[in-house]
């Protein structure tokens, strides 16, 4: 693992990911299933919260709430050891794949595996749903691929349901043409 202690971010990142890795580890160890749920549940409270910081800063800046803006505008820099690719990104929908991740490298190598971190994955399954929730109620995310359970790169399908009396002839369009 790459642990590059010469990038404030990707330093910042690396002690960000130990620490939910440390105190969801004991946590796990000494409750069982109990201490899993636990974790998911702080987990999704944690990411609801910052979703909900970032929609205040977002609306105390003008910002339209939508969802190209929660990643254009998004709370933390990139670390510089991502490796991403962006398929779709505009106001109501993002897909992307990620070929990279610093957390999933560390927690496998912490649980002394290749082949995903249950520890891991359950930072995955709480926390991005409910951030992107918290940011927008409408916003719902789909993990169809994570390095946590195994594959080899991690795929977000983000999107923001509008409201149908709101939408856009266009919106209408596309929307009918992807859900018959």
């Amino acid at each position: 693992m790459d642990w590059n202690f010469d990038n404030e971010v990707s330093a910042l990142e690396n002690l960000y990911g130990l620490i939910f890795y440390f105190m969801a580890r004991e946590t796990v160890d000494t409750f069982g299933k109990e201490g899993e749920e636990a974790v998911k549940r702080a987990m999704a409270k944690y990411g609801a919260y910052r979703g909900g910081l970032l929609r205040k800063e977002h609306e105390k800046k003008g910002i339209e709430i939508n969802v190209k803006n929660l990643f254009e505008h998004y709370d933390l820099p990139q670390d510089p050891r991502t490796n991403r690719k962006r398929f779709v990104l505009n106001e109501t929908e993002k897909i992307s794949e990620y070929y990279s991740c610093q957390f999933a490298e560390m927690w496998q190598m912490l649980d002394g595996t290749q082949e995903g971190s249950p520890i891991g994955a359950l930072y995955c399954e709480a926390f991005h749903p409910a951030m992107y929730a918290g940011y927008d109620p409408r916003i719902s995310l789909n993990l169809p691929k994570t390095f946590t359970y195994g594959d080899d790169c991690c795929r977000f399908e983000v999107k923001m349901q509008l409201d149908p009396e709101k939408e856009t002839p266009a919106q209408k369009e596309k929307d009918e043409k992807t859900n018959p």
